[in-house]
Order: C-alpha cells, then sequence, then structure tokens
C-alpha cells in the first residue's frame, strides 16, 4: 500500500508450500478491505528462482560492487 507496488514476488521458503498456500494467499490478499487501492491490485507471482531468489540476488548484488 505504502509504495504502490504493481508486483509482488514471493520466494524463499514459501516456495515449498506454494501447492497449499499460494492460492489461499492470493484469495485472502485480494479480498482484503485492507488494501488501499482497489481497483488497481497488484499482481503476486512466486519467484522464477523459487528458495534461491534471494541467494542469487545477493550474489549479483556483490558483484556489482567490485
Amino acid at each position: 500500500n505504502l509504495l504502490e507496488p504493481q508486483i509482488i514476488s514471493l520466494g524463499g521458503g514459501f516456495v515449498k508450500y506454494e501447492d497449499i498456500l499460494f492460492n489461499r494467499l492470493k484469495e485472502t490478499f485480494y479480498n482484503s478491505s485492507d488494501l488501499f487501492y482497489k481497483e488497481d491490485k497488484p499482481c503476486l507471482v512466486m519467484a522464477s528462482y523459487g528458495n534461491n531468489a534471494g541467494m542469487i540476488g545477493s550474489t549479483l548484488a556483490f558483484e556489482q560492487k567490485k
């Protein structure tokens, strides 16, 4: 809500439970009365690299600082 994201990518350990949690999370999120901009809701997606997304992103950020 604060930054009005267009997309929210979920990764980490959550991907291990995608099949049982992701659809329930999307339903709860999209039906929430807490969303400020109800007509322009962000997309919820799973991170392309799954549980390794954070590790890969950290490595890429570290490599750019060299």
